[in-house]
């Protein structure tokens, strides 16, 4: 998979500018990217061009939600729900189609039932992507042009108001960012302490969101702060580990609808009890991610990122801006 194009970067002068302003700067370069991202006259698109346009827009809304503060004086709640809804339908075509790679591929040993009821599976699971990335990009095609315009119009400028008795100005975009990061150390610590058992799939969803919140807004600092670029790969290895739990735990819930669901099978056609096999293998391949996943985020790994988090936040909060 080709490598996804970097972030815009926050430099020092950005960081000593209103936060209200910078915050614009970065959401209007990220939307940019978004619109160059979005697959145009490919069908299906190519799997990079599909995967750099989900990140690009991950990366935006990452941005808008953390900044809401700075930018929901023109920022409309409309924008953002079609935005939401874009993402929410390329990321249930991308599911399945996760999921469907793991039954032709699985990471574990199926027996003779598991390996019938998963190559059922992954048949229906191959029409349902096809539908699925087909309402995704019909609605991609919809929603896109007219969110980003609204968008790029709401983000193009904002009011100040100065009142005379105001004895400081706005908050500079390093103390935006500054508390953010420093907000965002504390919350990727609390929801992967709160992660004990492979089971709790909604902490677990928490405990991913956090780290990749945090991780999408130190990355726009680039090489600006010492051992910034080391922490950033550090959370991402984190969140790709956390991911594949997460896939983990959709494709196990998928299974035990399926077998949940089966009453008298016809001829050929999985039983419950082929199901309930593809269930066991699958919650052992569960076991095994949540063994690679919990050893980084309670390891050095990922105290070392957080410790240099709150570093370059306090730098943030106790400067100007400039590294």
């Amino acid at each position: 998979m080709s490598p996804t194009p970097p972030p815009p970067l926050l430099k020092p002068d950005l960081l000593a500018r209103p936060g209200r302003y910078a915050a614009r700067v970065i959401a209007r370069e990220r939307l940019r990217r978004v619109r160059r991202a979005a697959p145009a006259g490919e069908r299906p698109p190519a799997e990079d061009a599909l995967h750099d346009f989900r990140v690009a827009l991950r990366r935006l809304r990452t941005w808008l939600r953390a900044f809401a503060p700075e930018l929901d004086d023109t920022v409309g709640r409309g924008t953002l729900k079609r935005l939401h809804r874009i993402s929410r339908r390329t990321g249930d075509a991308r599911d399945l189609e996760v999921q469907r790679h793991w039954l032709a591929q699985p990471t574990v040993r199926l027996g003779r039932l598991a390996s019938g009821a998963a190559a059922a599976l992954a048949e229906r699971l191959e029409a349902e992507g096809i539908d699925a990335l087909a309402r995704a990009l019909a609605l991609m095609a919809e929603e896109l042009p007219l969110a980003g315009s609204k968008l790029d119009r709401q983000l193009r400028k904002y009011e100040v108001r100065v009142p005379l008795d105001a004895a400081l100005g706005e908050p500079s975009m390093a103390v935006a960012l500054g508390r953010l990061l420093r907000a965002g150390a504390v919350e990727v610590r609390r929801t992967l302490e709160a992660v004990q058992s492979p089971e709790q799939v909604l902490e677990a969803h928490q405990a991913r969101l956090a780290v990749k919140h945090l991780r999408y807004l130190l990355e726009s600092l680039g090489a600006g702060f010492r051992g910034g670029p080391r922490a950033v790969d550090r959370l991402a290895a984190l969140q790709d580990a956390l991911g594949v739990l997460h896939d983990r735990h959709l494709l196990l819930e998928r299974v035990r609808r399926e077998a949940n669901e089966v009453r008298a099978p016809s001829p050929g056609q999985p039983t419950r009890r082929a199901y309930t096999a593809l269930q066991s293998a699958v919650h052992r391949s569960m076991l095994s991610e949540f063994g690679r996943a919990m050893r980084p985020g309670r390891g050095r790994e990922a105290a070392a990122a957080l410790k240099t988090v709150e570093r370059i936040a306090g730098a943030l909060l106790t400067t100007t801006g400039t590294p």
